[in-house]
């Protein structure tokens, strides 16, 4: 049977589906990635995730790895359609999400903090949004650590790496992340749900996404507001936003970018937040 080629996405792997098995493979130096993260993958697949099921991981190689298919739809088919019954389903699926790792969550250290540090400098090395990096070093140095919850995370908890089947949620392409913490998966929700930047990027932005889009993340916000409502969700949704601007491909992205940079917590705070 001939093999089907899906979209790369910003990271430049090659994904194909055939027989009912999809392979992910890609070439150079991403290939020590994506080893760690078909281990994160193995490692969800063994969770007991209400409603939520990981495509199990069947072989791997150097730079390649085979799963499972998971049938269902993409955020866009399902949102274009869904009902309240079904945008309900989903609010309390994450709300089950979230609360699974914060029941299992525990304080970070100064480890962690050595980490956020290394990747600030990483992006300051690269000249990234210079001085809303500026302002995110400053910002993390007042931060208590020990309130930021450590944990094991997605890592891209993106709409585009979710498949919405019946009465499940199949969750896929788990990202290697400098540090683990649920926050991370809230702010990569947050990317989706009130920034907008699948539906902007894969021009599929319509009325009908935008509502369901706002309803999920409305409730999603109300289940769990005393997540989002303190510095650290802050810290790491503005420095979410700023990572994404060396991946950027196309003018079209990257007037998306800048419109999502404008609209994070830190950018009236700081000066020339794009860099120049």
């Amino acid at each position: 049977m001939k093999s089907k080629i899906f979209d790369t996405g910003l990271s430049g792997c090659r994904i194909t589906l055939q027989n009912g098995v999809v392979t992910k493979s890609c070439e150079g130096y991403y290939s020590s990635r994506l080893k760690l993260q078909y281990k994160k993958q193995n490692s969800f697949s063994n969770l007991e995730l209400k409603s939520i099921e990981i495509p199990k991981v069947i072989d791997q190689g150097n730079n390649w790895f085979s799963m499972h298919y998971a049938k269902g739809l993409n955020f866009y088919s399902f949102l274009e359609r869904s009902s309240k019954k079904d945008l309900d389903f989903v609010c309390d699926t994450f709300s089950e999400y979230f609360e699974f790792f914060e029941n299992r969550s525990r304080p970070s250290n100064e480890i962690t903090r050595i980490k956020i540090v290394n990747k600030l400098n990483d992006l300051r090395n690269k000249k990234v949004c210079c001085s809303l990096v500026e302002k995110l070093h400053e910002i993390q140095k007042t931060l208590d650590i020990n309130s930021l919850p450590k944990s094991m995370c997605h890592g891209d908890l993106t709409l585009s790496n979710i498949i919405f089947g019946q009465h499940k949620l199949w969750l896929f392409d788990m990202l290697d992340t400098f540090m683990d913490s649920y926050i991370l998966d809230l702010v990569k929700l947050k990317q989706d749900l009130y920034y907008n930047w699948s539906s902007k990027i894969q021009q599929k932005n319509t009325i009908r996404v935008q509502q369901a889009k706002r309803y999920i993340w409305c409730n999603l916000y109300e289940s769990k507001k005393h997540l989002f409502d303190n510095e650290w969700f802050d810290f790491f949704d503005t420095l979410n936003i700023v990572r994404i601007q060396p991946y950027l491909k196309n003018t079209m992205h990257k007037n998306v970018f800048n419109e999502m940079i404008k609209r994070t917590p830190y950018y009236e705070n700081s000066d020339n937040p794009n860099g120049g």
